[in-house]
């Protein structure tokens, strides 16, 4: 949830961004995208280190710096320093996933593993719709260092939440002392490479990648200023339909996964969602009916999108038990590899005013928003070289 806060939070200070620090649209995706190239590269060496370590002692580390990051965001006085702390931000919140998916395989059985990873995703988007609201909120009354001291606040407060309720393995399974002399390179080595050589572990990454896109590249971005110059609202009803968007996502993860896990087949749904999250975002993007349609097709995109969680479950009933933490930071790493370091600058290279750099072309949102649903449609694609498991360990170890 406060990983998924960070990753929004700047949506919502667009204007401000720009004023601040004197740039423009191009550069506010360039700033944003700062979390996600630190973000992506820690993928696999948090595998690594959760793997050596456990989960528990990483993700307070990791949390602490990353609260600390916002309180350095906060009272930044230069682009430089700015995007800095969103590099810093982005590299030390890298693990929460990874954890929480290795946590998740530990603590439940395999048949349960695309339902956890459902809920997973259900509290990183209510971590976003409400963070989308809340921000919104606090910038428009308080100013947007204020907001972003706020999320640090919330930082402090997850790592308390950590270091009560977190435990590497359940009760009744074996303790085990790690220590960075179990760190053997040839077996880590060996490890990643079986990971690399799985070719369903790119093409399921690459799907979840071309789907979630709309998450960074829209929703927790550019949606914000598009709705509210479509129809001429406030910064406040834009966030609604956008936090209505991510309530669609968390209630359709669990869904999806349930679903998934019921009839026994992950390929379907890849298929039959993506499908339809294509001609959902067409809608949104392209049609220009009363505002309460936004809305609908807002949480419907949310839940019709969400289904880029199931290839972690794919990729997880491929690969053996000892790559998993690996195979989940791989797997998120090209999850977050298209709409944040590719399409948030790129949208906003796009809508760069030619005239006046320091505002938004508004009228070329439709043209570069084309990028969405071609995305989209190549996550259509891709589903159909995705091999279906039935919901069973392919690997016995």
């Amino acid at each position: 949830m406060f990983q998924f806060m960070l990753q929004g939070s700047p949506s919502v200070m667009i204007p401000d961004l720009i004023s601040t620090f004197g740039i423009d649209a191009a550069q506010v995706g360039f700033l944003t995208t700062y979390f996600f190239y630190s973000y992506i590269v820690m993928q696999i060496p948090s595998g690594i280190l959760v793997d050596i370590f456990g989960p528990k002692i990483i993700l307070i580390i990791g949390c602490i710096s990353a609260a600390t990051a916002c309180l350095l965001f906060a009272s930044c006085s230069t682009l430089w320093s700015a995007k800095s702390s969103r590099l810093l931000m982005g590299l030390m919140s890298a693990p929460g996933v990874v954890c929480t998916l290795t946590l998740a395989s530990r603590w439940f059985d395999a048949k349960q593993f695309a339902l956890v990873v459902g809920f997973t995703e259900t509290l990183c988007m209510i971590g976003a719709a409400i963070g989308t609201i809340i921000l919104a909120y606090t910038v428009h009354n308080f100013g947007w260092r204020a907001a972003v001291f706020v999320c640090g606040i919330i930082g402090y407060l997850v790592v308390l939440m950590i270091l009560i309720f977190v435990r590497n393995y359940p009760p009744d399974h074996p303790r085990q002392k790690v220590s960075f002399k179990d760190f053997c390179p040839k077996r880590e080595l060996s490890n990643l490479i079986t990971v690399f050589k799985e070719p369903q572990a790119w093409i399921g990454g690459l799907f979840s990648g071309f789907s979630f896109a709309v998450i960074p590249a829209f929703f927790a971005l550019w949606s914000i200023p598009f709705f509210m110059n479509k129809y001429q609202t406030t910064s406040t009803v834009a966030a609604s339909i956008v936090s209505i968007g991510y309530l669609g996502a968390a209630f359709g993860g669990p869904l999806l996964g349930w679903f998934s896990d019921r009839i026994g087949r992950r390929k379907i749904i890849l298929t039959v969602s993506s499908f339809f999250a294509f001609f959902l975002l067409l809608g949104l993007i392209y049609w220009n009916p009363h505002i309460i349609w936004m809305f609908i097709f807002s949480f419907a995109l949310g839940i019709t999108m969400s289904a880029y969680v199931i290839p972690f479950a794919i990729i997880g009933e491929l690969l053996p038990l000892e790559v998993k933490g690996k195979a989940m930071g791989f797997t998120n790493s090209l999850t977050l590899l298209i709409g944040a370091p590719i399409l948030q600058p790129l949208i906003g290279s796009l809508l760069k005013h030619s005239a006046k750099p320091q505002e938004i072309a508004f009228e070329k949102f439709p043209s570069a928003f084309a990028l969405l649903p071609l995305s989209m449609g190549l996550a259509f694609i891709l589903s159909f070289f995705i091999k279906e498991t039935y919901c069973q360990n392919r690997v016995n170890s």
